[in-house]
């Protein structure tokens, strides 16, 4: 006697194996995204006394980053400066921050952080493609199966910061 599965037992093993390739994705993507976000502190220039006791780098609400962000600041430094990571929202938006990284699902919120951040010396890395139509400083774009990011250089300068010549190479060209 022969057992089969049906149909819809093997359809939903697949469909879960999917998913869990996915999410495995995602939580690897997570990881690039936060060695860029790291080596983003090495190629931009913050203005003298901008950056204090520790480098902060703010996430826009909660997101997977956060907990790749939270290994990396154990055994990594911002130059001489110790890391911390926090969690922003609208109302707190006012907090001291070097870097603010915005979550694809908070990207209809771009434009009114960009405007929020005006002329303080923050970089806004989103992590929807696009992001630098909307403000943003530096946005991740993916290109099969690659990682890369745009730099919008004129609102990154707006912010008062200066981005190095090498990271400019290293861009996926954006709008200028």
């Amino acid at each position: 006697m022969t057992t089969a599965y049906p149909r819809c037992c093997t359809l939903t093993v697949l469909m879960l194996a999917f998913a869990v390739s996915n999410a495995l994705a995602q939580v690897s993507n997570y990881k690039a995204y936060t060695l860029f976000v790291y080596n983003f502190t090495k190629y931009i220039q913050w203005p003298d006394g901008a950056i204090k006791d520790e480098f902060v780098i703010g996430v826009f609400g909660k997101s997977p980053i956060q907990e790749e962000l939270q290994k990396m600041v154990s055994i990594k430094k911002a130059g001489d400066k110790s890391i911390r990571i926090v969690e922003l929202s609208e109302r707190t938006l006012d907090q001291e921050v070097h870097i603010l990284f915005v979550p694809d699902d908070k990207s209809a919120h771009l434009v009114s952080i960009a405007a929020e951040l005006k002329g303080k010396p923050v970089l806004l890395v989103a992590e929807k493609e696009g992001g630098v139509q909307k403000g943003a400083g530096i946005s991740f774009l993916s290109d099969h199966n690659s990682l890369k990011f745009e730099l919008n250089s004129s609102s990154i300068a707006a912010q008062n910061l200066k981005v190095s010549k090498t990271l400019e190479a290293l861009s996926f060209r954006g709008p200028s």
